[in-house]
């Protein structure tokens, strides 16, 4: 079944205030009508990893900042494809695609999965693409400190953990010089 989302393009030459801001509101409605579907797609169960594979390519292209959305992305971070395209051309995504998605988000992603260390959706098995995406999105360095920052906070010892083998896997990341 085929399902439509309309974007009418704004039009602001010429248009007074009130008219501008209904046709702002009206796009940015549409556009979270369709994060909202490929949310609920993706969560569905009925995907495919192919599928999900688009749908989190498409996530990231649109760079989404809706909470649900990244959420999503990071408890799927795991996510793998086999890379499919002409050999003339880049492969439509990455082998790993929701990693993709969330770097491509970039800052509230990493945010995310800052928090999520800290809380029971964490997964210790995707502890080397968390660091993945944390030093492609802060750069080493600043996603380094910012995990030390928020260990300084932690009583916890398991959180503490938790953190700990981020830091390691991103130091163990074989990154150019930034």
């Amino acid at each position: 079944m085929e399902r439509h989302i309309a974007f009418t393009i704004p039009d602001y030459t010429g248009t007074d205030q009130a008219a501008m801001e209904k046709q702002t509101d009206a796009i940015l409605a549409s556009h979270e009508a369709l994060i909202h579907n490929l949310v609920e797609q993706f969560s569905s169960g009925r995907l495919d990893a192919t599928a999900q594979a688009h749908v989190a390519h498409m996530l990231g292209d649109l760079r989404t900042r809706n909470a649900s959305a990244i959420t999503v992305l990071i408890v799927n971070i795991g996510l793998t494809v086999e890379v499919k395209g002409i050999p003339d051309r880049l492969p439509r995504w990455c082998p790993r695609p929701a990693e993709e998605a969330l770097v491509k988000i970039g800052k509230p992603a990493s945010q995310m999965i800052l928090d999520i260390i800290g809380c029971p959706k964490f997964q210790a098995a995707h502890v080397n693409a968390y660091a993945r995406v944390l030093a492609d999105v802060e750069l080493p360095r600043y996603a380094l400190l910012k995990l030390r920052t928020r260990l300084d906070r932690v009583n916890e010892e398991e959180i503490r953990k938790r953190f700990e083998s981020v830091i390691a896997a991103i130091e163990a990341l074989r990154l150019p010089p930034e």
